[in-house]
């Protein structure tokens, strides 16, 4: 006679000791019988900077060698300075750096502002998060008001000038429910009053002696 019990028992005790360290090992002597040669290519990625400049002789040779400080091989890196239509010694001085890491773009301006100029605007905007920037500093700036105070914000884009403009627009604004009407969840008076309900810009001569302010726009408003 056979005892089915103990015969149970054994077999069960052999299925877990299978599971949980005979299965492990019989998968590390496998892999060890068949170790496959692992090729690993460490290449170093060639990166070119892009510094867009108009009428920048002072600034310009500094950030060419900040640039070139980066701690990067200098074999894999490209400096591209694309000038827009700069009438100063800007595209001098970054020929006279011309060179295997130095490369100058000139770029022909073509009326107000080169397409170019908005191309890399458009970058350093997302790059930094400015339109989020602006939305977020705009309450801020309110609240550290005192009464009377006053905000000027100063934006280089229509984007953000239109974030400015709506913030003044709606903390103008008196939010009170008509009679027996439930228009806003919550009504409160209005915040602010726009000093200036159109934009301050440049003069033509100011933009003469600082082309940089040609696109600027000022709008202030007072805490009331």
């Amino acid at each position: 006679m056979h005892d089915v019990g103990t015969w149970t028992f054994w077999m069960a005790l052999a299925c877990l000791a299978y599971t949980y360290v005979g299965f492990g090992l019989l998968v590390i002597l496998w892999g060890s019988l068949r170790r496959r040669r692992v090729h690993r290519e460490e290449g170093i990625h060639f990166v070119s900077i892009i510094v867009a400049a108009y009428n920048e002789e002072d600034v310009i040779q500094d950030k060419l060698r900040n640039c070139l400080a980066l701690y990067y091989p200098r074999e894999f890196l490209e400096i591209i300075v694309a000038s827009d239509g700069s009438d100063d010694r800007t595209e001098a001085l970054v020929a006279a750096q011309a060179g295997d890491n130095v490369r100058l773009l000139a770029l022909p301006r073509r009326g107000k502002i080169h397409p170019a100029t908005r191309t890399f605007q458009a970058l350093r905007i997302a790059v930094n998060e400015e339109l989020a920037s602006v939305e977020a500093v705009l309450p801020q700036a309110v609240a550290s008001l005192n009464v009377n105070g006053r905000l000027a914000v100063i934006s280089f884009h229509s984007l953000e000038d239109r974030i400015v403009k709506d913030f003044f627009r709606e903390q103008s604004k008196d939010l009170v429910n008509p009679p027996y009407e439930r228009i806003y969840e919550t009504e409160r008076k209005a915040i602010i009053k726009e000093v200036n309900r159109k934009p301050i810009t440049p003069s033509e001569e100011e933009t003469k002696n600082n082309p940089r302010a040609r696109s600027a726009k000022l709008r202030i408003a007072e805490k009331l």
